[in-house]
């Protein structure tokens, strides 16, 4: 089985946002950092050179396919309502640490 394309990295996540020339999608990058750092004590993690994560979530498809996943994605963060982004993170949070880790 083929793996995913798109690693994590050690690279570091605030030297690449600092690296995001335009002020707006600099600060695009920077706050979903500041509010899923918060709401769920992950460290961010660099996926590939451009990708930004918070843990990894095992999958796998009825195919067989399977992989790792941990990435949010968005054009702009002003088409966004952050209690809204906010409280999905929240529920992705409840998910990941209660439903998948029954049993």
């Amino acid at each position: 089985m083929a793996e995913n394309k798109t690693q994590p990295t050690r690279g570091s996540v605030l030297e690449f946002l600092s690296t995001v020339e335009h002020p707006v999608r600099r600060g695009d990058g920077l706050r979903p950092l500041e509010l899923m750092t918060e709401i769920n004590g992950e460290e961010p993690l660099l996926w590939g050179p451009t990708m930004v994560g918070f843990g990894a979530y095992r999958y796998k498809y009825g195919s067989g396919r399977e992989g790792d996943a941990a990435c949010l994605y968005g054009n702009k963060l002003a088409d966004v309502d952050e209690a809204v982004l906010a409280e999905l993170v929240r529920a992705g949070q409840r998910h990941m640490t209660s439903v998948l880790h029954q049993g």
